[in-house]
């Protein structure tokens, strides 16, 4: 590696930085992670207990309410929790365990008492003690602390059943028997006033024997700090503005470090309570021992470390320019479609991005070329076709006009040499005819030039179109009945807002081409239908189909589908041209297809 080079500037960073930030990591963990453990873990205990004490003086508990808030809190801090009143006496027994099975039961007074039943088994069998919510109870038994509620039971009855205490001799306790199912509320006791008598209901039962050594041990330490800290007036009277005090407390047996915190409480009747809280503090010096040696070993694994990462560096630096170089040889050859995928926020991200930017541009530049290349040719094939259909329309034009000047040209210059003088008449009337057709055919191509070159203004209004195509079936009534050609009329009265000359042009148009491409004795439909706001008209006829590949040709000037095709009626192949550009002009749905038996063309128009 050149001693400038990226890769080895990077190198030599790498084992500064990785060298300085193990030394300085092992220095504080030696000297400070132990303070800083110590600091933290009390931050959060003191936190829980403040979240907690808020809920215990804000919320009104039930008893299994009481229970599950105790035991969440001791198992989300694995801390023991004590609660006493202002003398240091334990309260409310029942939020908290001493004991791995717990019954707590209620009495006609609403009184609670916390029965421990580890040591409770049938009198008969020697089966556990099991008992449930609800349940009827009568329990004999003494009392743990003075004035408290927490009965240690001699005998319990339950459900018929009689259960004893392996812990409590009963021979040493004079008691009478006592039938629970009686109603009997009077009980009477011996001479021992030691023996306490209880009749109630289970509210609380705990049969799980789920609560660990460890647990009851913490709890066990944690009531002799409690006795301890009440022991010492001046430290009861120390306590300022209800804030915790805590404090570490090496148990010399187990030789681990515990934190108690004291939390003082003020009741929303003015008594005064206090929290008591243990929690073990895992022993870390060893661990920090251990850790210094194993930092050992981390500075040779950081060499390893810092090769592999320096051979990953210059990696980093060489892939991307290799595919750099790849993008740029394919733009070379004019291939465009390879992006360089270099997503890196350096020179080298950027070079890749305006590598990318200058791609694309070219393929955007060079597919515009081909359009325009494709444009071009389109033009070229389109100037073609025009060429092409102004060739035929001279020559559809030419074929037009030639035939009646000729016939014209033929009979003029027979009557000026006197060869048809006894039918000078009719062949005038034959000129005059062949005239007419030329003036149509002329003023079809004036008004078929003006509709193609948008002269015309339409004139909407609105109009019933039934009356359009009665009077057009009218006129061509007696061209029909030459060709007894049946025509059916279905429509209504439809109101449509066009301009009614053009329309009526149409319907003219498209009513003579259906007579004159019918059978002789064919028909012609005409129907009208009112669908989604548009009025639709169709006009079919009887006679030979068109090609399908020639549908959309019959739109174009002077076209024949057939040569064979009757000429008998005239007709200037104007018509329908004409009719395309007027339905255009009214933005009108139209076309032709083929029926069953002939062909139909049907448009569209507005409903008024």
């Amino acid at each position: 590696m050149k001693s400038k080079s990226i890769v080895y500037k990077l190198f030599f960073i790498t084992v500064i930085v990785f060298t300085v930030f193990i030394v300085i990591q092992m220095s504080l963990q030696s000297t400070f992670f132990s303070k800083f453990y110590i600091k933290e873990k009390t931050k959060i205990i003191e936190k829980n207990i403040e979240d907690f004490s808020k809920k215990y003086l804000d919320s009104n508990w039930s008893i299994n309410d009481g229970i599950k808030e105790i035991d969440n809190f001791i198992k989300e801090n694995n801390s023991a929790i004590i609660i006493t009143n202002e003398v240091g006496f334990p309260k409310n027994l029942y939020m908290y365990s001493f004991y791995n099975s717990v019954v707590i039961i209620k009495d006609k007074n609403d009184n609670y008492y916390k029965i421990p039943t580890e040591y409770i088994v049938d009198s008969n069998d020697g089966t556990e003690f099991k008992t449930k919510k609800g349940d009827s109870i009568y329990v004999e038994g003494i009392n743990v602390y003075d004035n408290e509620d927490i009965i240690n039971p001699i005998i319990i009855e339950s459900k018929g059943k009689k259960y004893v205490s392996k812990a409590v001799d009963i021979d040493e306790v004079e008691i009478y028997d006592y039938n629970l199912d009686n109603g009997d509320e009077e009980i009477i006791y011996g001479q021992s006033e030691e023996v306490k008598k209880i009749k109630g209901t289970v509210v609380y039962a705990d049969n799980s024997n789920d609560i660990s050594s460890d647990m009851i041990y913490k709890e066990t330490l944690l009531m002799e700090q409690v006795d301890s800290w009440f022991y010492n007036e001046d430290k009861v009277k120390g306590i300022v503005n209800n804030e915790i005090i805590s404090y570490s407390y090496n148990e010399p047996e187990s030789k681990t470090q515990n934190l108690v915190c004291i939390k003082p409480l003020t009741t929303k009747k003015g008594n005064k309570e206090y929290i008591f809280v243990l929690t073990s503090l895992q022993p870390v010096d060893e661990a920090i021992g251990i850790m210094k040696k194993y930092y050992g070993y981390m500075f040779l694994l950081a060499i390893l470390f810092i090769v592999i990462l320096s051979f990953a560096y210059s990696k980093m630096i060489s892939k991307p320019l290799i595919k750099i170089n790849n993008v740029a040889k394919n733009m070379a050859n004019l291939d465009f479609s390879v992006c360089c995928e270099v997503k890196s926020e350096d020179e080298l991200g950027s070079l890749s991005k305006s590598l990318n930017t200058l791609s694309k541009n070219l393929d955007n530049n060079m597919r515009e070329l081909k359009k325009a290349n494709e444009k071009l040719k389109d033009d070229i094939e389109k100037e073609k076709e025009q060429d092409k259909i102004r060739k035929e329309f001279v020559a559809s034009v030419s074929h037009e006009l030639k035939t009646p000047l000729g016939i014209m040209k033929g009979f003029a210059e027979g009557i000026k040499d006197g060869i048809y003088e006894d039918k000078k008449d009719y062949y005038l009337e034959v000129i005059i005819d062949e005239i007419e057709k030329m003036n149509g055919l002329v003023l079809d191509m004036l008004e078929l030039s003006k509709l193609e070159a948008g002269a015309h203004n339409l004139e909407k209004s609105n109009f019933d179109i039934k009356d359009i195509i009665v009077n057009t079936s009218d006129k061509f009534r007696h061209i029909a009945e030459d060709k007894n050609l049946k025509v059916d009329l279905d429509i209504d009265c439809c109101e449509v807002y066009a301009d009614a000359k053009k329309i009526e042009q149409v319907i003219v148009n498209l009513f003579s081409n259906a007579i004159r491409y019918s059978e002789n004795s064919g028909f012609i439909k005409v129907k009208t239908e009112v669908k989604d706001k548009e009025i639709n008209v169709y006009i079919e006829n009887s006679g030979s189909h068109i090609p399908e590949e020639q549908l959309h040709k019959i739109w174009h000037r002077f076209y024949r589908v057939e040569k064979s095709r009757s000429k008998a009626l005239g007709g200037t192949g104007l018509g329908l041209p004409i009719v395309k550009n007027i339905l255009e002009m009214h933005k009108s749905k139209f076309g032709v297809r083929n029926t069953e038996q002939g062909v139909e063309f049907y448009f569209s128009l507005l409903e008024a």
